[in-house]
């Protein structure tokens, strides 16, 4: 979550009509987000190639590729990408398959209200942010995992261990302690800390 708060969210928005772009654009303005605009499925699709989006709002009806078709390729090709529909022609077959084909997180009916829009922003970001941290705690998760698994092959029983008074007392492996820590806790270079241990 720090490194996601650190950089600014990049929020693409999507429509064919260049007033509606104009207006989403200046109601979002105040909330510092880099803002990506694209006039149809295929710009989008363009666009997303190069500049990452952490949210994509769409129009529906769209001529040449529809909302929820431009939102089903995203979802095989960008899947951290949370996808939002805004559209004037709302009914209920076309929110199920938005939910189904596209898995949007939110379907926003126009005339949009603007606080509700920025709220649905603010949220699909947070939900955006929480989803990749917890792609980062399992990525760190399985590393350290697979390192134990390495050392206990190694050193058959080191992952045995007791506590006593707060200190962690590692049965012998057959190794001396020097040779365990320069093997699994190399120096740190300066460039990393600023000076060697």
């Amino acid at each position: 979550m720090a490194e996601a708060r650190k950089r600014k969210h990049t929020v693409m928005l999507v429509d064919d009509e260049q007033h509606v772009l104009t207006a989403l654009s200046r109601v979002l303005k105040k909330e510092d987000y880099n803002l990506v605009t694209a006039e149809s499925g295929a710009e989008a699709l363009a666009r997303i190639a190069t500049q990452h989006a952490d949210v994509v709002v769409t129009d529906q009806q769209m001529p040449g590729m529809t909302g929820i078709k431009l939102l089903r390729q995203m979802k095989t090709k960008y899947p951290d990408t949370i996808r939002m529909v805004l559209t004037g022609h709302a009914d209920v077959r076309l929110a199920v398959a938005a939910i189904n084909e596209g898995e949007v997180y939110r379907f926003i009916t126009k005339p949009a209200q603007v606080e509700e829009l920025r709220l649905a922003i603010r949220h699909a970001l947070v939900y955006h942010d929480l989803l990749c941290e917890n792609k980062r705690l399992l990525r760190e998760i399985r590393t350290r995992d697979s390192m134990l698994d390495e050392l206990e092959r190694q050193y058959p029983g080191i992952s045995s261990k007791r506590a006593s008074q707060g200190a962690l007392i590692v049965e012998d492996g057959g190794v001396s302690l020097d040779e365990f820590i320069s093997k699994y806790f190399p120096p740190r270079s300066n460039s990393e800390n600023g000076s060697s241990l």
